[in-house]
């Protein structure tokens, strides 16, 4: 996983203002490629898709931010190891879903036992547990494969993306570490092309 730098988030997330997404449905069809998921805790999920075509394609670099409610004090939240961050779904034009590569098969097969105290975090290059503070600006940018190595995609048309993801979060009271907290997003569905 990959975190941008700041100049780099702020360039990529401004372009996300031009953002049209049917959210009600969580369905993303949008420029560029970006849509936004709320937990019932109120953190926010931004997921985009970004490539070099007008729309999303099985191609695109995967990348997804969090944002905090505009009254809540700045905390991290830490990224789980693969097998409990997320699951994803690929259906192809007729709706059958489509196999996952060796690298899709690693994605989300502890997701649905995960607790906030029996995750095993994901870990840096130096060592240390991937986090990133959360504010109402956003936060670190993550990244996941594009699709076309989560998944055996070997036909064109127009496919359908289901993500959830779940983070854990860390509680602060009175100003220090008061636990942890498992947030889990409704999932998103994005509609994607394969040339």
């Amino acid at each position: 996983m990959v975190i941008l730098s700041q100049p780099m988030k702020h360039i990529f997330f401004q372009l996300a203002l031009l953002v049209t997404c049917v959210v009600s449905a969580h369905l993303c069809v949008a420029q560029p490629h970006c849509c936004e998921v709320t937990a019932t805790n109120g953190l926010k999920l931004e997921f985009c898709l970004h490539g070099r075509s007008s729309r999303p394609t099985a191609t695109d670099e995967t990348w997804y931010q969090f944002i905090s409610p505009s009254n809540t004090p700045a905390f991290r939240v830490y990224i789980p190891q693969p097998a409990y961050l997320c699951t994803v779904e690929l259906t192809d034009p007729n709706g059958n879903k489509v196999d996952k590569s060796w690298a899709g098969r690693k994605y989300g097969r502890q997701f649905d036992g995960a607790s906030a105290t029996n995750v095993p975090f994901e870990k840096n290059q130096r060592g240390t547990r991937l986090n990133s503070l959360v504010t109402p600006n956003g936060s670190g940018q993550f990244k996941l494969p594009p699709c076309n190595e989560l998944f055996k995609i070997d036909q064109p048309g127009d496919y359908t993306l289901t993500v959830r993801i779940q983070v854990v979060r860390e509680v602060i009271k009175g100003g220090t570490f008061a636990g942890w907290e498992l947030v889990r997003f409704p999932p998103l569905k994005i509609l994607l092309h394969n040339k």
